[in-house]
């Protein structure tokens, strides 16, 4: 039933649609739950919501959160407030986050409490490919990466908290999406990470890195002639930069996915946020393309 709907709603072809995917975004180890709601009339699905649980760091404290997902309601059921009921019954953690909706999704989402976070900025480099110093794709150092986290989380205001578990979630356990990890040592001790998913392009998926070694992974991305990055943390924009990125143009032509292509949208792509701490606003967010539902393959 809910492979059905979706096929209806997105396509047959859509990611969304493959039972492997739905159960691994939807019943991730942080829910016990399949974490997606459904309106139904006679067993047949109306509308739906999701959410992508995950904790975030803040200020180095573990909060819990979730990204909405997948908020959809059949055509012939617009109009009939069941999409507006989904969301008003959001309530699955202090924080809630969303990106990637539709100009109407948009205003309903400041309708029933939400405000606008910031934007993800896109940075496109293209030009010859370097020798990588970064160690990619070994046996992941479960342990090792815990002990260099709980370092680099300190250089973030607020992000994604990527212990072990989530990084094997999200990018080593996912059925069948390859991502290619990469780390980052000096003197043997891991600095930085990065997550690249190759679309005939190279996509930076994530990265993280002590603030004072940040520069120096970059510089170890250019692996491949053409890479894209999606961020928010304007330290962050600001050395991509400076490593010979650019910022996204109405000249860009690079599509923002190749199955099927999706040119690049040439707009804004704010990112909303509805919690019980006001306080959050006034952090600086570094979120990327592997938050919530943003980087899927097809």
């Amino acid at each position: 039933m809910i492979e059905t709907f979706f096929k209806e709603a997105y396509g047959k072809n859509h990611i969304v649609t493959d039972h492997r995917h739905l159960l691994w975004q939807f019943k991730n180890p942080f829910t016990k739950n399949l974490s997606i709601r459904f309106i139904k009339k006679n067993r047949r699905i109306l509308a739906a919501l999701g959410h992508i649980p995950v904790k975030l760091s803040l200020g180095g404290k573990m909060v819990k959160s979730a990204w909405l997902a997948n908020w959809i309601v059949r055509p012939e059921n617009r109009g009939q407030g069941l999409g507006s009921s989904l969301l008003k019954g959001a309530n699955y953690a202090p924080i809630l986050l969303a990106s990637g909706f539709s100009a109407m999704a948009y205003s309903l989402y400041l309708r029933y409490g939400w405000s606008k976070l910031g934007f993800y900025k896109r940075l496109i480099y293209i030009g010859k490919k370097k020798k990588s110093r970064m160690i990619w794709n070994e046996p992941f150092p479960y342990r090792e990466w815990d002990k260099a986290w709980q370092e680099i989380k300190k250089g973030y205001d607020a992000t994604t908290d990527r212990s072990s578990g989530y990084i094997k979630w999200r990018y080593l356990k996912h059925p069948f999406i390859k991502y290619h990890i990469g780390l980052m040592r000096d003197k043997g001790k891991i600095v930085g990470l990065a997550v690249i998913r190759i679309e005939k392009i190279a996509r930076i998926i994530d990265f993280v890195a002590s603030p004072s070694y940040e520069r120096m992974v970059i510089q170890e991305l250019f692996k491949w002639p053409v890479i894209d990055v999606y961020l928010t943390l304007d330290r962050l924009i600001r050395k991509f930069i400076k490593a010979g990125f650019k910022k996204e143009t109405k000249k860009s032509t690079i599509p923002e996915l190749f199955n099927p292509v999706v040119k690049p949208a040439h707009k804004k792509r704010p990112i909303l946020l509805k919690t019980v701490y006001p306080s959050v606003f006034k952090l600086k967010w570094h979120l990327v393309k592997g938050d919530g539902d943003r980087d899927r393959a097809y």
